[in-house]
């Protein structure tokens, strides 16, 4: 549940952010805002188990990157260093 604003006089704080440069450039540009209700945390679990279970996806955690190789069809093949280093 998003936070509200704790001032005396909310219409006060309404003209205030309809006015404020930043914001028209939002509503022009139709920003969009998210969240995430439990964080990155969530985030970071939310992509693996989907990546996981819907793809050929294998994630290595903890692991030092060596190099990335592109290939010839598109995808990436990453090497890394073992566990035991």
């Amino acid at each position: 549940m998003p936070r509200k604003p704790t001032m005396p006089d909310i219409g006060l704080f309404n003209k205030k952010l309809l006015t404020n440069s930043f914001v028209k450039k939002t509503k022009e540009q139709k920003w969009t805002q998210w969240a995430v209700k439990e964080g990155f945390t969530f985030l970071n679990e939310s992509l693996a188990k989907h990546l996981t279970s819907e793809n050929n996806v294998n994630i290595i955690r903890n692991a030092e990157i060596q190099r990335v190789k592109p290939q010839v069809n598109g995808q990436l093949t990453v090497e890394y260093a073992s566990a035991g280093r």
